[in-house]
C-alpha cells in the first residue's frame, strides 16, 4: 500500500461510476502521507492538489475524484465519469458549480454538453466524440412502436450503443432486428455499434456515422 486512499479513476470506479479503461491503481496522498511502493507497483500517485484538501477535509468524494480525473486523464475520461455521476445523482448542483469553477475554462464546454440521460459510458463516449464534429445528438428518445433508443441525430438517424452482454443471444438479436424494422417503417435509419467497436475501433464507427449523414443530407461533415 501507499499510505493513502483510492483516488482519481480508481475512486470513481469504487463509487460506482462508469469509467473508461485506465492503467494502474490511482492513490491519493495528503501532504503528510508517505509514498511506499510495493512489489510490482503500478500505482499512480496523486498528492493533495484537489478541492477536498483545500477545504481541510481530506476525504475522497465524487467531485474530488472527478477533479483529479480532469487533470490526470483528460477531457474524455472526465466527461464520461461526469455523465455517470449525473445519471446516478451522485453529484449535486452545488458540487458541480464548485467543480466547474476549479477546472480550466476548456472544461466549460463539457459541463454544457453533459446530460443526466446517459445510461452507460458508451453513450457518453459517443456524445463526446460526435460533438467534436459539431454533431448534436438527442439521447434516450422514445419512439412509438420502436421503444427508447440511445440517440437520434438530425431527426432520422438512430444510433444504438450496445453494451457488453446486453444484446447477445438469438432472442435479443431478434428483438433488436424487430425494433430496427419498426424504425425503418417510420422513416428512420439505424446504426448499431457494440462495445468493442466503440472502445477499440472508433474510426470505423465514426466513418459509418459521418458517411450515413453525408449520404442522406448531401452535405459535407467535417472529418
Amino acid at each position: 500500500m501507499h499510505g493513502g486512499i483510492l483516488g482519481c479513476a480508481s475512486a470513481a470506479e469504487a463509487a460506482g461510476l462508469w469509467v473508461m479503461p485506465f492503467a494502474g491503481v490511482h492513490v491519493w496522498l495528503t501532504p503528510t502521507g508517505h509514498e511506499r511502493a510495493h512489489d510490482d507497483c503500478a500505482c499512480v500517485v496523486h498528492w493533495s492538489e484537489a478541492l477536498a484538501f483545500r477545504r481541510n477535509r481530506a476525504v475522497m468524494t465524487v467531485p474530488l475524484a472527478l477533479e483529479q480525473m480532469a487533470y490526470c486523464l483528460g477531457k474524455e475520461a472526465f466527461f464520461v465519469a461526469l455523465e455517470s455521476a449525473l445519471h446516478q445523482h451522485k453529484i449535486s448542483a452545488e458540487e458541480i458549480s464548485s467543480l466547474r469553477a476549479l477546472l480550466p475554462h476548456g472544461f466549460d464546454e463539457l459541463f454544457r454538453l453533459a446530460t443526466v440521460s446517459a445510461e452507460s459510458g458508451l453513450e457518453s463516449i459517443m456524445r463526446y466524440r460526435l460533438s467534436l464534429h459539431g454533431i448534436t445528438v438527442r439521447g434516450q428518445i422514445s419512439i412509438p412502436t420502436v421503444g427508447r433508443v440511445d440517440f437520434v441525430i438530425d431527426g432520422w438517424l438512430i444510433v444504438e450503443a450496445d453494451g457488453k452482454g446486453n444484446h447477445e443471444g438469438p432472442e435479443q438479436r431478434h428483438r433488436d432486428h424487430l425494433r430496427d424494422a419498426h424504425a425503418a417503417a417510420l422513416g428512420y435509419d439505424t446504426l448499431r455499434f457494440d462495445y468493442a467497436l466503440i472502445m477499440y475501433d472508433w474510426p470505423s464507427v465514426e466513418a459509418a456515422i459521418l458517411g450515413r449523414l453525408r449520404a442522406r443530407a448531401g452535405r459535407v461533415v467535417a472529418g
